[in-house]
C-alpha cells in the first residue's frame, strides 16, 4: 500500500466510525446536560438523534415519558435505550 493513501485511508475509517457511534444513544448522564437528574424535551431530542424508526422524536418522547410529567427520568430513559440498541443490532 502507498503511504499516499494512508491519510484517506485514516479519514474514511474516521467518518465510518463516526457514523457507527453516533446511532448509540448516550447515556443518561452524558445526556442530561443541565444534571438535574431528569431530561426535558430537548435534552431527550439531542438524544434521541440518529434513531431509525417510524416514530417521530416528539412520539418517542410521550411513548418514553410512562408517567407523563413531561421529564424522562433515569428509570423511563432504561428501556429507551435498550429499545435503540436492540434495533440497531437488527
Amino acid at each position: 500500500m502507498k503511504s499516499s493513501s494512508l491519510p484517506l485511508i485514516l479519514v474514511i475509517t474516521t467518518v465510518v466510525t463516526g457514523q457507527l457511534l453516533a446511532s448509540d444513544p448516550p447515556s443518561f448522564r452524558d445526556a442530561d446536560k443541565n444534571k438535574d437528574g431528569k431530561l426535558d424535551y430537548s435534552e431527550f431530542s439531542t438524544a434521541d438523534k440518529g434513531r431509525k424508526g417510524g416514530e417521530n422524536t416528539s412520539q418517542m418522547f410521550t411513548k418514553t415519558d410512562a408517567d407523563g410529567d413531561k421529564f424522562i427520568s433515569p428509570q423511563e430513559f432504561a428501556p429507551y435505550r435498550i429499545r435503540r440498541e436492540f434495533k440497531k443490532k437488527k
